[in-house]
């Protein structure tokens, strides 16, 4: 999301400590934060140290939180997801550092996205309006594929005998 915001012109700072080009961690303060696919990679343990830290740099952030396990595993086999919690417990979590945070929608259903500041609520009916196209749109798509799923399979299969 950085690169493409960069490429629309804002000026955007990177950070990932995993990566080498990125790894130097970012002095503040700033506009905004986005803090997409992170916190569920935090150690429940250092959870309270990573929120303060963001904390100083900006009052607005933005966290999309996945709900769930990851598909991939760590090299020690682990889940790389290592923190998975309820949406209402990332709230919780969050507000202890946040004076001001409110849940908006994500594309994903096994995500919350949390904002720290409060959102204008037309923003909030665009972002609802445009999370019900998609979701209409997936759904129109599943129905209509799944009728030529269905012929496929029965093609292959009267070949097949």
């Amino acid at each position: 999301m950085g690169k493409r915001l960069r490429s629309l012109g804002y000026d955007v700072t990177l950070y990932d400590p995993y990566v080498e080009d990125y790894s130097t961690p970012p002095d503040g303060p700033f506009d905004l934060v986005l803090c997409t696919d992170v916190m569920e990679h935090i150690p429940r343990a250092d959870l309270n140290s990573v929120l303060e830290y963001l904390a100083t740099l900006s009052d607005h952030v933005l966290f999309v939180i996945s709900l769930t396990f990851a598909d991939a595993l760590l090299p020690d086999g682990s889940n790389a997801h290592c923190t998975i919690e309820s949406a209402d417990w990332w709230l919780e979590e969050i507000r202890r550092h946040f004076p001001s945070v409110q849940t908006v929608q994500t594309r994903q259903d096994t995500a919350v996205g949390l904002i720290t500041w409060q959102a204008q609520p037309a923003t909030l009916a665009r972002l609802s309006t445009v999370h019900k196209r998609r979701r209409r749109r997936a759904k129109m798509k599943t129905q209509l594929l799944l009728p030529l799923k269905v012929f496929a399979a029965r093609l292959t299969l009267t070949r097949k005998l």
